[in-house]
C-alpha cells in the first residue's frame, strides 16, 4: 500500500498472522509517527504513537475490518502479509464508522453498500492522500453528478455514517 508523506486514510484486505500494531506496521517502521482509529462503539479515538511509552497507547491492534489514519514522516510502502478472508462481517454502529474494505475487488456505489447489508446510510467518505481532490464522498440522496466517490476500493479506509446498526458483509472475491 503506497503511503505519501503526511496523513493517509487506509486499510488492508488480509488477515495478518499477528494483529499487534507494531507487527502489522513493521515494513514502515521509522517512517510513521502516529496512527489513529475511530471506535464507533465508544465514540472515541484510539491512538498509537511508536515513540510513546506503551501505557500511553490505546490502539494496540490493527485488523482487516478497520480503516485507520497514519501520519507518515516519509513516503513508504506498507506491506501486509496474511491470509485472504473469505467473507467478513463488519458491524456498523449508529453514527460514524471508520472501516476497512477486506476485498480484492472494486465495487460501484451505491451497490457496494446497499447490496451488502448497509441500506440506512447517509454518506460514505474516503480520503485519497495521493490525489489533488483528496476528499471523496457518496451521498445516496444527492444527484449522481454531486458524488465523487464512485466505488469502494481495496486499501482505502472509509467513513460511513449510518442511522441504525447494521452489518456490512464483504466478500474477498465478489461474485
Amino acid at each position: 500500500i503506497p503511503l505519501v508523506t503526511g496523513w493517509n486514510l487506509v486499510s488492508f484486505n488480509l488477515q495478518p498472522a499477528s494483529t499487534a500494531i507494531a507487527d502489522v506496521l513493521s515494513s514502515i517502521e521509522g517512517h510513521y509517527t502516529l496512527v489513529n482509529a475511530w471506535d464507533a462503539a465508544t465514540q472515541l479515538w484510539l491512538q498509537y504513537d511508536p515513540a510513546a511509552p506503551s501505557y500511553a497507547n490505546d490502539l494496540l491492534t490493527l485488523d482487516h475490518t478497520m480503516g485507520f489514519w497514519i501520519y507518515m514522516s516519509a513516503a513508504d510502502t506498507l506491506v501486509v502479509t496474511g491470509t485472504p478472508p473469505t467473507t467478513t462481517n463488519i458491524n456498523l454502529q449508529t453514527g460514524w464508522n471508520l472501516v476497512g474494505y477486506p476485498s480484492m475487488d472494486l465495487l460501484s456505489l451505491p451497490g457496494a453498500l446497499s447490496d451488502h447489508g448497509v441500506t440506512d446510510y447517509s454518506i460514505a467518505m474516503a480520503f485519497h492522500a495521493n490525489e489533488t481532490d483528496q476528499w471523496k464522498a457518496f451521498d445516496p440522496a444527492a444527484p449522481p453528478y454531486a458524488n465523487n466517490l464512485l466505488e469502494i476500493t481495496p486499501n482505502w479506509g472509509y467513513w460511513i455514517q449510518v442511522s441504525s446498526e447494521s452489518t456490512w458483509t464483504v466478500s474477498y472475491d465478489q461474485p
